[in-house]
């Protein structure tokens, strides 16, 4: 395998011995440098190399480029959802929300309306949940009640999306 060879979670995984979730975790904290192609995540050799030989010695991993820092929020448009949407620069892909919920569409307006290309997938919660685990969507809009728990959501992200870094809003 090349040193610069493109990488899946899966691999990085095995190399590491962890589950999927703390590869994310890592990714997510700057720990293991990562990058992405189109929405799937991906390492070189030579980054998880760097992290193994790093935790060894109890130092940080030199990272590729800079952790990526959440943006400041603003509140400079008259929408009433623009406070809860960060100035970020544009992407060349789309953020792509799933599901049918109208709140969708409202997130959807407000993260466009900041120049961030945005699209919806019209799809039943169910179906945007697996749209999320299977990497079609970048946010799903849902509302499941699991009569078990007595609960919304929770139960369903947990067995539908498993491994994939979630926050339930």
């Amino acid at each position: 395998m090349r040193e610069d060879e493109a990488l899946q979670v899966e691999d990085v995984s095995a190399l590491l011995g962890v589950g999927r979730n703390t590869v994310y975790s890592l990714a997510k904290s700057g720990e293991l440098a990562s990058y992405r192609v189109g929405r799937k995540l991906r390492f070189t050799r030579a980054d998880v190399e760097r992290y193994i030989e790093a935790s060894k010695t109890g130092g940080s991993p030199a990272s590729t480029g800079p952790v990526p820092v959440a943006p400041a929020f603003a509140a400079t448009s008259s929408s009433p959802y623009a406070a809860a949407i960060p100035e970020i620069a544009p992407a060349a892909d789309p953020f792509v929300i799933s599901g049918g919920d109208i709140s969708g569409d409202i997130i959807a307006h407000a993260i466009s309306g900041k120049g961030f290309p945005c699209s919806r997938a019209y799809l039943g919660s169910y179906l945007a949940l697996v749209d999320l685990y299977l990497g079609r969507a970048d946010a799903a809009v849902v509302h499941l009640f699991d009569r078990k728990s007595g609960t919304y959501n929770i139960p369903y992200v947990q067995r539908l999306a498993p491994g994939v870094p979630v926050s339930v809003v």
